[in-house]
């Protein structure tokens, strides 16, 4: 018995394949993707994100999953159990870009008392900052604050640096400075070369959507999903967000991975999520423009932040769903993965957001631990340690069978 247990479980662990999960997570945080934004790194035709959706369609494609746009369901009526040949599908229906607008920065340069400092490791601007040339001095306001209100400046102290993205331009310039770099201005004046390039700009990119059909009822549907946009660059200085959210994409490869070999009875689709960091407009694009019907959503699973794992797992939605976060942490105990399961309410923090609005049940799983990075220069593959994840993958493998 103990034999055979051990077969089933070399079986799963053999099903995740850590070596690939890293490499996609590496070469997707890559300066060759610059960020993975819609802005152009060095003299690149392709943007950062153009350049992703390329690449995930690739390996979509080698793994040999169905390109979901082609197989729209023609048909809201079906029997229980029905073959994948025999459902009707159309490709008439076209789904459209997601298109906002963006303030993008692509300069910033700055000196404090003629010292240069360094893009995203002193210094950082606030995303929604305008452009701006200004040579002259900041007053002092207080403890963590320099301003120039004539010229609408304000510097501020901060402990950890992070970058974000912005959909709007706001008219005062906001520079965000590292807290030991500021305690070294202990005068009430500054002296100050800033120069900040930004526009906005009206940018378009695309989710991606791919399925594996289900054996038995492969007209409901399983739903994985990530987002692979990230907060591009800033000149040569760019946010490489192998953490957020490589590490999510790279695991929803592997997951298709298992599922093209191993079908489960329901069909699997797979969501790749663009503008995320701009405020999940992906997700809200696509609960707008559904390619199925919302009801056919058996479950949703979101990935985002899955490069740590030492303190295990946060299952947002767990409180809410509480018969399936029940589930999950029966099979931790009944495989003896031994991870450390936690959980919490709803939340607007990643694309689960809208499917869980318009009464889909979902989780958004993060991992805990390892990880420090975030919104930063730092957010590097090299750190990524995605450990425990062969008892994360079986989990997840799991939990979608049993569901």
């Amino acid at each position: 018995m103990l034999l055979w247990l051990f077969v089933i479980f070399s079986f799963y662990c053999n099903a995740q394949d850590i070596s690939y999960v890293k490499n996609i997570a590496s070469q997707l945080s890559s300066k060759e993707y610059a960020g993975r934004f819609v802005t152009h790194y060095s003299n690149d035709k392709l943007s950062g994100i153009s350049k992703a959706e390329l690449f995930i369609k690739k390996e979509i494609e080698k793994i040999g999953a169905y390109d979901l746009e082609k197989y729209i369901l023609k048909s809201k009526n079906f029997s229980n159990t029905i073959h994948f040949n025999k459902i009707l599908f159309t490709t008439k229906s076209k789904t459209f870009p997601v298109t906002y607008t963006s303030n993008i920065i692509s300069k910033c340069q700055l000196k404090i008392n003629n010292t240069p400092l360094i893009l995203g490791k002193d210094f950082i601007p606030e995303p929604s900052n305008p452009s701006i040339q200004f040579s002259g001095k900041l007053f002092r306001y207080d403890s963590t604050h320099f301003i120039n209100k004539e010229h609408k400046i304000i510097f501020q102290s901060d402990k950890k640096l992070t970058y974000s993205a912005a959909q709007t331009q706001e008219d005062f310039t906001l520079i965000h400075i590292k807290d030991n770099v500021f305690k070294n201005y202990n005068t009430d004046t500054i002296s100050i070369d800033l120069i900040t390039q930004a526009h906005q700009q009206k940018v378009q990119s695309n989710n991606i959507y791919s399925f594996i059909p289900g054996t038995q009822y492969p007209d409901s549907f399983i739903v994985f999903s990530a987002h692979y946009d990230h907060l591009g660059n800033i000149d040569t200085t760019y946010f490489p967000g192998a953490n957020d959210n490589a590490s999510g994409v790279s695991v929803l490869l592997n997951l298709m991975q298992y599922c093209k070999t191993h079908p489960l009875k329901y069909s699997v689709a797979f969501y790749f999520f663009t503008a995320e960091e701009i405020g999940l407009l992906g997700s809200e694009y696509y609960v707008k423009h559904p390619l199925f019907p919302l009801s056919r959503i058996k479950f949703l699973i979101n990935l985002d932040l899955m490069g740590g794992g030492s303190e295990g797992i946060m299952v947002v939605n767990g409180k809410i769903f509480e018969k399936e976060f029940e589930l999950l942490k029966k099979i931790n105990e009944d495989k003896s993965l031994q991870l450390n399961i936690k959980a919490r309410s709803k939340a607007q923090n990643s694309d689960h957001y809208w499917f869980s609005e318009n009464g889909v049940k979902c989780f958004f799983i993060y991992t805990l631990g390892d990880i420090h990075a975030y919104h930063d220069i730092d957010d590097k593959a090299e750190k990524l340690k995605f450990s425990n994840y062969d008892h994360i993958f079986l989990l997840l493998i799991n939990f979608t069978t049993n569901l």
